[in-house]
């Protein structure tokens, strides 16, 4: 019996090592492989979502700078083009006819530089009319292409006048580019 005995645990002791040297050689070095083929799996997927993201930062970009062109090219179009002055002025004088106005215009073509090539100019408006004249010839303004910044308007009556005139006078400014 002792042979026997001897005979299982030799044919134990032989599966253990065979066992384990396929465990070393075999299994081992694949697990090892794999736990690299692994981490650079993790690593591209990394890399990949980066680039993901900074492709849709891209396309954000890209369609806010178009957005902020079409609206540059919208506020350039409220500056008087220079040597266009005149222009804007005989618009102003003709809403004024239009409405049944007497106009007097005040600017002060020196202006103020503001750099970038965009000059401020005062402009005084002083108008003559009707109420309803004048509120006419105000909307007319707003809906002009140009932008003019009104900072101080004045009304005043005559009451010894029977036609009930009222003087506007409008103070800002217009900028030329």
């Amino acid at each position: 019996m002792d042979y026997r005995k001897n005979k299982n645990f030799i044919t134990i002791g032989s599966v253990v090592i065979v066992l384990l040297a396929v465990a070393a050689f075999i299994i081992y070095p694949n697990f090892i492989e794999i736990s690299k083929i692994n981490q650079e799996i993790t690593s591209e997927r990394l890399k990949l979502e980066q680039k993901l993201n900074s492709g849709m930062n891209l396309r954000k970009i890209k369609t806010d700078l178009t957005e902020i062109k079409e609206t540059i090219n919208q506020l350039e179009s409220v500056f008087v083009k220079k040597n266009h002055e005149l222009e804007f002025f005989t618009q102003l004088e003709n809403l004024a006819s239009q409405n049944g106005l007497l106009i007097n215009l005040n600017p002060d073509l020196d202006g103020k530089d503001l750099g970038d090539g965009i000059k401020q100019i005062p402009l005084q408006i002083n108008l003559v009319g009707e109420y309803p004249q004048l509120l006419g010839f105000l909307r007319s303004v707003e809906n002009l292409p140009y932008y003019y910044n009104l900072d101080l308007l004045l009304a005043s009556t005559n009451s010894k006048n029977a036609n009930q005139n009222i003087t506007l006078q409008l103070i800002g400014s217009v900028y030329l580019k």
